[in-house]
């Protein structure tokens, strides 16, 4: 399900670095950054056995006294830590205001709320632990709750930021028996003086200058402290996450985790484990599934960079435009309809206007993920900056993606196999939307007019607000570009961009060394598979295997 929300925003592209958490089967003995505790007088260490990272700067309660510490590589201090027969640690120190102190035991009351934070150019968690000193001053820390690894996969068609990751159940247990006690005579119930017992969560926020910035097709990693639960291993995972380059598009993604995935019972302390994919995803084949980039292709002459538009409803060009000085080499202004596999490969440059359609020497077969395809030879500047990530398809994958493919559909078109619908968006521009696999539609978006899986003369209406709405629960929007060819009575180079209420998109196919397969959408005219003379400038958009 997806909705609205207004979430923190964050900032900057840090790597993050996953908590490691002292749990069966997390981590194997001696890992982990170790503490030593200086000041004793002998050769006393305060801490053994640890598997733990540290925050620099964090405090860490040791018998009632805040002492700092200091991260410095692999080994994080703590100074002046007098002798004693007994001691009581707690870290974070802000754990202390919620502990009880009763001869031996140590009682903690969790909290529900965590930030990743930075150490020394790290990412950390800063998760709550507890150590019962014996009789020769030694210390073993042990973390106070389970920990959960949600896995992110972003196969939106932008990059995303993720602000929080809540996981809740209604199985945790607030108090009584259910509390785990993971050292002697440490006794840990879960905090219910911070939340309602009815809201049973913890969340993880990115924050303070800490981001978890996920790129368009990229898998990311975050573990996250949970409370116990009972033998019903159900979650409920919401991912609050905004687009980067239009950070007021914000959302929540919630998933329900259940007994037939990999998770485990967290009240035997294990790991559990959750992947959740983010985005649309579009079955291009009975066995495939792709993601579609996020606008369509440009490239800028006289810097040869590659992108995708900001919007997926953006052109380069608007109306009839004679384009004399649009399609040469030293052109300053981006350029987004090309001559068929003119990748920059073999000298078949994005900008050629030859109108001999044989001088375009792509292969006569498919292109897709070759050297002349626009995607797998270049790397896109917003799209992951590497070449062999995006690639063309073959015009019968299309045909697939528009015409066969079932989709599961919730809140348009009677929930109805719904896969697309011509459209104008903000009153201008023209095309097509297309629907995922799995699309639910958000409650506050309003499409009117709409005719669903058929042609129409782009009569479903959608205001920019509501298709940024859309765009979020995985929608895709193809523009109609027009194309452009030779102006007649005109010398070679000279080209206007023709029929812009209509969208010609290549594909990777092609029947001749003169000819290649695009797709067409005209006004109320059907969608059509047929080719073209390659040296027809046309519209790009490309694809990523999932």
């Amino acid at each position: 399900m997806l909705r609205n929300n207004k979430l923190l925003s964050s900032v900057g592209m840090l790597l993050l670095m996953a908590a490691c958490f002292l749990m069966a089967g997390c981590q194997k003995e001696g890992q982990g950054m170790q503490l030593i505790a200086e000041g004793f007088n002998g050769s006393k260490a305060a801490v053994e056995g640890l598997n733990s990272f540290w925050v620099n700067g964090e405090t860490v309660n040791i018998n009632g006294v805040e002492k700092t510490v200091v991260v410095d590589g692999s080994t994080a201090y703590i100074t002046d830590v007098a002798a004693a027969d007994h001691y009581r640690a707690l870290y974070p120190d802000t754990l202390n205001s919620t502990a009880a102190l009763n001869g031996d035991d140590v009682t903690v009351l969790i909290p529900r709320t965590y930030t990743y934070r930075e150490s020394n150019g790290r990412q950390f968690l800063g998760v709550p632990m507890a150590a019962y000193g014996t009789s020769d001053s030694r210390l073993l820390f042990k973390h106070l709750t389970a920990a959960l690894t949600v896995e992110i996969k972003n196969i939106y068609g932008f990059t995303i930021e993720v602000d929080s990751v809540v996981v809740s159940s209604n199985s945790y247990q607030l108090s009584g028996n259910k509390g785990i006690t993971l050292a002697e005579s440490i006794t840990v119930n879960p905090d219910s003086s911070e939340v309602a017992a009815a809201d049973k969560r913890v969340k993880v926020c990115f924050n303070g200058g800490t981001s978890l910035r996920i790129l368009s097709g990229q898998t990311r990693s975050v573990q996250v402290p949970v409370l116990p639960v009972g033998d019903d291993n159900r979650f409920t995972i919401a991912i609050g996450i905004h687009k980067v380059d239009a950070p007021e598009v914000n959302l929540v993604f919630c998933r329900t985790q259940g007994n037939s995935q990999a998770s485990y019972a967290l009240a035997r302390r294990q790991m559990g484990f959750a992947g959740v994919t983010l985005g649309g995803a579009f079955s291009s084949t009975s066995t495939k599934k792709v993601i579609i980039s996020q606008g369509n292709l440009t490239y800028v002459p006289n810097t040869g960079e590659w992108a995708f538009h900001s919007h997926q409803y953006d052109i380069c060009e608007i109306g009839l435009i004679d384009s004399t000085t649009r399609y040469i080499a030293s052109g300053s202004l981006p350029i987004d309809l090309f001559g068929f596999g003119t990748s920059g490969y073999n000298n078949m440059y994005p900008y050629m206007t030859s109108k001999t359609s044989t001088d375009y020497v792509a292969p006569a077969s498919s292109l897709a993920k070759t050297n002349y395809d626009w995607g797998w030879h270049n790397a896109i500047s917003n799209g992951g900056n590497a070449a062999g990530q995006w690639y063309t398809l073959p015009y019968q994958e299309w045909q697939y993606i528009f015409n066969t493919r079932s989709t599961i559909t919730s809140g348009i078109n009677g929930n109805a196999t719904t896969r697309y619908t011509y459209a104008t968006l903000g009153g201008e521009r023209k095309g097509i939307i297309i629907f995922p696999d799995e699309y639910t539609h958000p409650a506050t978006a309003t499409v009117s007019g709409a005719v669903f899986n058929n042609c129409s003369d782009f009569t479903a209406t959608v205001t920019y607000d509501d298709w940024a709405k859309m765009e979020a629960a995985g929608a895709v929007f193809l523009p109609a570009a027009g194309f452009r060819n030779t102006k007649n009575g005109q010398s070679v180079g000279c080209h206007q961009i023709l029929e812009p209420v209509s969208g010609k998109y290549w594909s990777a196919s092609s029947n001749s060394k003169s000819k290649a397969y695009r797709f067409l959408f005209y006004r109320d005219g059907a969608l059509d598979y047929g080719t073209d003379e390659r040296h027809f400038g046309m519209s790009v958009r490309v694809v990523k295997d999932l």
